[in-house]
């Protein structure tokens, strides 16, 4: 395979994420749990985190993790952001129908986490930022068989 613009490959997506910078400058994060507690600590590094969005009445009574969270319909009065859905890949699939079914648009509008944290951001922090973010990093620390699968260093 030859390599072609090499040191370019991401401009086009990059320009396609970066021409909606004004909504990504807001990343709302749709799940106050594990999963959006760990986004939103990443975009808070970046500067990035407007709050969370939740179902959960008692979370947008009490706040989670010092932060406000909203009501889907409170974000919808101001939509001045960019959701990145951070729920479990039970509960994706009916917060992804509730998101389109208010006028919301999927790669424009909202994401999942897993292509905002695998594709996007990456994209996002390399151009906008000039940081390397890398979601996940690995270490093995043998080349020897354990003979224990569960955990091995190779899977």
């Amino acid at each position: 395979m030859k390599w072609k613009n090499k040191g370019h490959e991401f401009d086009q997506a990059a320009d396609n994420y970066l021409k909606n910078i004004e909504k990504l400058k807001r990343i709302y994060v749709f799940g106050a749990g594990l999963i959006g507690t760990n986004i939103m600590l990443t975009m808070q590094e970046y500067g990035m985190f407007a709050g969370f969005i939740d179902n959960d009445i008692q979370k947008q009574q009490d706040g989670y993790k010092g932060c406000r969270v909203y009501s889907v319909e409170e974000y919808m009065k101001v939509k001045s952001g960019f959701i990145v859905v951070a729920v479990s890949e039970k509960n994706g699939p009916y917060i992804i129908e509730r998101l389109e079914a208010l006028g919301l648009l999927r790669n424009e509008d909202f994401v999942l986490h897993t292509e905002f944290c695998n594709l996007m951001f990456p994209i996002i922090s390399l151009y906008w930022f000039g940081k390397l973010y890398v979601n996940v990093a690995q270490i093995c620390l043998t080349e020897r068989c354990s003979l224990k699968c569960k955990k091995c260093a190779h899977g």
